[in-house]
């Protein structure tokens, strides 16, 4: 039943054992969410939200949509933030997932599952880094966000890490496979040791470098972005991605694709129709399962001059193509795409504010974000971004980019 404390009481199923009392009483709270400070729980929808574009994005975006690793990496993903948000919360609270209550004898006569102590049969804590179904594999091969990696390095000092996802199968009362203690003592010793490990890698000063970092890129990628409705208030906008076929994807390594990216940087600048018709570019190197390293595109034309997309995507097409061979190049126009077709196409600065303010706030913001759940190991470098503004256009836009001290918001860009 339910009692006036929000706490649910229910019989322990597990009959003669030394260790328990007669009658014992597993307690449970009924509710856990007014437990969460605002701030942390809409932090936790934000990031949630977000999980689900970059998912998306990098994993639902691509031409073969049947992949196998394709489903398979959304679920790792979304398994990997579940991960993120066990973590956050285990570090939220200074609390024991369990508090045991013992008679004279030593017997437990009521245990009590506090707030973390939920995510005792969670799978995402359970699975770990082994990916379920594929003979054992594990997500070793990749990098992780940074409470995500803390996370598996904790496991594999603690007995969950030898026993895998079966460890915690059983009741919290159980004994451990040693007999030494019950399952909810060595739970409590993992979120200990999981809170012990954030603070000697100085977490919190990682999380607000990375908050840092993101942020800064955001700022630079918006103050472009503005600086080019400044100087054309009607811009068209084309998202692609320019990027290998899968035959070859898994050898182009970062240094060959930055190699081939600078090359084709340096060849759209000579095109003629490029030069008279676009005001600006971003440009983000990235890594995606399905496309392995691609660079994601924003051009801004002048909006007077372009009204179509197909010009442009067979120039680029071409380019790309030409630069890396023919068969091992490929493209993708994004315009289509839900997500980009709110941000994409023409944009009058003052009739489209909602068009706008969606290319800033959430194609443009998801391009600066710095750690995606889910990406192979690799050097640094990697996650670079540039712009593109032709020559001769360049005065124009700096010019409009230094009226703004760079403190860029989707406000600010609005006229």
């Amino acid at each position: 039943m339910i009692d006036i404390n929000h706490r649910i009481e229910t019989a322990i199923p597990i009959e003669h054992s030394p260790y328990i009392a007669p009658g014992a009483k597993y307690v449970q709270r009924a509710n856990v969410r007014y437990r969460l400070p605002r701030k942390a729980f809409m932090g936790g929808i934000y990031t949630h939200a977000m999980l689900e574009r970059i998912v998306h994005d990098r994993h639902g975006i691509t031409s073969d949509d049947g992949n196998e690793w394709l489903h398979k990496s959304r679920c790792l993903a979304y398994r990997l933030s579940g991960i993120e948000k066990i973590v956050t919360e285990i570090l939220l609270f200074d609390e024991p997932g369990f508090a045991g209550k013992r008679d004279s004898y030593g017997r437990i006569t009521e245990l009590i599952e506090n707030g973390i102590g939920r995510f005792y049969y969670d799978e995402n804590l359970r699975m770990g880094k082994v990916i379920n179904g594929d003979g054992g594999k594990t997500l070793d091969r990749c990098r992780v966000r940074p409470k995500v990696q803390l996370f598996f390095d904790v496991c594999a000092r603690h007995p969950i890490g030898q026993y895998g996802d079966q460890y915690f199968a059983r009741h919290p009362l159980s004994r451990t496979p040693d007999g030494k203690q019950f399952l909810w003592e060595s739970y409590n010793e993992l979120s200990e040791m999981t809170r012990s490990e954030a603070k000697a890698r100085g977490l919190d000063k990682l999380d607000l470098a990375n908050s840092y970092r993101s942020s800064r890129a955001f700022k630079g990628m918006a103050a472009i972005a503005k600086s080019c409705f400044a100087k054309c208030p009607r811009i068209f906008v084309i998202c692609m991605d320019v990027f290998y076929d899968k035959r070859w994807a898994e050898n182009a390594t970062v240094d060959l694709a930055k190699r081939h990216h600078a090359d084709f940087v340096n060849r759209l600048r000579a095109i003629a129709a490029i030069r008279k018709n676009l005001v600006g570019a971003i440009w983000k190197l990235d890594w995606a399962e399905t496309k392995g390293h691609y660079f994601r595109w924003i051009f801004m034309f002048d909006g007077e001059n372009v009204h179509a997309t197909w010009q442009y995507e067979d120039i680029v097409d071409e380019l790309w193509k030409s630069v890396v061979g023919k068969p091992a190049g490929t493209t993708l126009l994004l315009n289509g795409f839900r997500r980009f077709a709110a941000a994409s196409g023409a944009i009058d600065a003052i009739k489209d504010h909602k068009k706008l303010e969606h290319l800033v706030g959430a194609v443009i913001r998801d391009l600066a974000h710095k750690d995606q759940f889910l990406c192979i190991e690799r050097k640094s470098g990697t996650r670079t971004w540039g712009s593109l503004v032709p020559q001769g256009k360049r005065d124009a836009v700096t010019k409009a980019a230094e009226g703004d001290d760079l403190q860029v918001t989707v406000d600010s860009i609005l006229p």
